[in-house]
């Protein structure tokens, strides 16, 4: 059940949309990816825990719970000595908590001469690094598919004509008088509107690729500024042979990029006291624990991170497109060496998108609807021509028929 949920979920309704196909890939497949991610990791998320190490007699669930809210930690000077390691970022000899100028490891805290620990001053510290990613991500990713999805909001706003157009044009009730003057008749539909919605899309071009970015490098600060080149050493790391990849007990010169990013283990500290009529007690503990949430935390990253590359390569081509789109529109317009490119000069950039919105879908009516503007924007040309005696009225210009049916 939960995987026909799933497949639900991905699936794409092949259907006639009025945004482009880089608007639909960030609103439709980048939502759907994220929401997937989200809703396996969150199941994941309610069934597992954190499992510790416990030999200090202290409740095993108590020491979980503790140790999933506290988070754990990872020594940051370990990250790239993956020989002095038992496993990412934590030391073979858990007391080895500091290091000496010759970098070697040693503990910060030894025992004196009364069996009183005292702190060892050529020791210093090593740096914690804390990962608590697990608690929130499912959220965090959720949260992201509801940013790529306002940039479509706004798209429904700013294009409700063209939303409108297409219902008109698919219910075949609209005749091509209809169309002209719902849609191009400058009283109904002025001209400033036209220019505001062609810039509304160039904003919404430019918002996917904002949403793009900050997704990518939003989430590259959450993860310590690792995430940039995850993908990068991810496909490095699989080049590797396969003794060398997997070899955890030997030599390890290339960890894994999965734990770089979300180490799978790390220390957790807790304390414990307690108090009677006999006796008090506190004691600090330290434990190894493992976080088999961080896994597959790391399989949902890799996929996001090509995700956001492509996205960010899609929406900026979006843009050119469009761009290109409209430079080519342009360059008909004020070419009017023939009757064609007059009725196209006489539109604006929307009226434009209007037609070329109608031409992909229904042809016949296209070429009805251009005869028709033909008419109306062209007739008072043609009809103030005739006063001074230039262009006759019984017939159209020549040429136009020949220019309509290349138009087509």
């Amino acid at each position: 059940m939960f995987a026909k949920d799933l497949i639900s979920l991905l699936s794409i309704n092949i259907k006639s949309r009025t945004d482009n196909y880089s608007d639909q890939y960030n609103r439709i497949l980048v939502v759907k990816i994220l929401m997937v991610c989200s809703v396996i990791m969150s199941v994941n998320w309610f069934k597992d825990t954190i499992n510790c190490i416990n030999d200090g007699g202290l409740d095993g669930n108590f020491v979980s719970q503790t140790c999933w809210i506290q988070g754990v930690y990872i020594y940051e000077e370990l990250k790239e000595r993956v020989d002095d390691v038992a496993y990412y970022g934590i030391p073979k000899d858990m007391s080895h908590d500091g290091m000496l100028k010759n970098g070697e490891l040693c503990p910060t805290e030894r025992k004196g001469v009364y069996g009183k620990k005292e702190r060892d001053s050529k020791c210093k510290p090593l740096t914690k690094t804390f990962f608590l990613q697990y608690q929130w991500f499912p959220f965090y990713l959720a949260a992201l598919a509801i940013v790529y999805y306002l940039p479509y909001v706004l798209h429904m706003y700013g294009n409700s004509d063209i939303i409108s157009l297409k219902k008109s044009v698919k219910k075949g009730e609209a005749t091509p008088e209809t169309i002209v003057r719902t849609y191009f008749d400058r009283k109904t539909n002025p001209v400033r509107y036209h220019w505001f919605r062609v810039l509304f899309n160039y904003l919404i071009k430019v918002l996917y690729m904002v949403v793009n970015l900050v997704a990518f490098y939003g989430t590259n600060a959450l993860l310590y500024g690792k995430f940039t080149s995850y993908g990068n050493k991810w496909i490095e790391w699989n080049r590797l042979e396969n003794h060398i990849q997997y070899d955890y007990m030997g030599m390890r010169d290339h960890p894994r990029p999965g734990h770089e990013v979300l180490p799978p283990f790390g220390y957790c500290e807790v304390y414990s006291s307690s108090s009677d009529v006999l006796r008090d007690h506190a004691n600090k503990h330290k434990f190894v624990c493992e976080m088999s949430q961080n896994v597959l935390t790391q399989y949902a990253l890799i996929i996001l991170w090509f995700t956001l590359i492509i996205g960010i390569v899609v929406s900026i081509g979006g843009f050119v497109i469009l761009l290109i789109d409209h430079l080519i529109t342009f360059a008909f317009m004020v070419k009017h060496g023939n009757m064609a490119r007059r009725i196209y000069g006489r539109l604006t950039m929307r009226e434009c998108e209007y037609l070329e919105f109608i031409r992909k879908r229904d042809i016949p009516f296209y070429a009805d609807v251009l005869q028709r503007l033909k008419e109306v924007r062209l007739g008072c040309r043609i009809e103030s021509g005739l006063k001074s005696g230039s262009l006759p009225t019984d017939s159209p210009p020549p040429g136009f028929e020949e220019s309509m049916m290349k138009m087509i």
